[in-house]
């Protein structure tokens, strides 16, 4: 079956900029295969993104984890039209935009596990669940100078309302 889900979300002018907008699912540990239609090959941020092509992609979960010397927010692909998720028997779930393109990550480590472990090593196995996020907005990486790790004004996620129209499909 379809759903189509539409999301609003309202971040008050007292909220500092959010890292990110969206939604969050937690997905089958079978659902190992990614296919999308967007921003890619490699990861890419709202602030980094001119230099991936829009196309489709496919890759595996676990190759969408970028590997840093530091584990921390990574994987993350913009200008999305639709993202599957898929088994060995092509079974599994599609998110498409019901209405302006979204970002994405696919990974078996949610933000937490990102968080708590300071060396690649320190992340469990493969075998996990499916941590997918579907953002309505996303920040910037930052950086741009090498002295700085400001995320410019218009790559940060601002107080306002945030609308979100998704189709999901088994």
């Amino acid at each position: 079956g379809e759903v189509v889900l539409l999301s609003e979300t309202a971040v008050s002018a007292e909220c500092p900029s959010l890292p990110r907008v969206g939604l969050a699912f937690e997905l089958s540990a079978d659902l190992g295969a990614v296919g999308y239609y967007g921003r890619g090959p490699h990861e890419n941020y709202p602030d980094r993104c001119d230099g991936a092509r829009l196309a489709e992609f496919g890759a595996s979960v676990d190759a969408l984890l970028t590997p840093y010397l530091v584990p921390s927010e990574c994987g993350y692909r913009t200008g999305a039209r639709w993202v599957e998720l898929t088994d060995g028997s092509g079974a599994g779930v599609r998110v498409a935009a019901a209405g302006a393109p979204f970002g994405f990550s696919a990974l078996r480590h949610d933000a937490a596990a990102l968080d708590a472990a300071a060396h690649p090593h320190e992340l469990q196995g493969g075998d996990g669940p499916v941590h997918l996020c579907v953002d309505a907005a996303m920040m910037g990486v930052g950086g741009d100078t090498g002295w700085s790790r400001s995320v410019l004004p218009a790559y940060t996620v601002p107080a306002g309302t945030y609308r979100h129209a998704l189709s999901l499909r088994a």
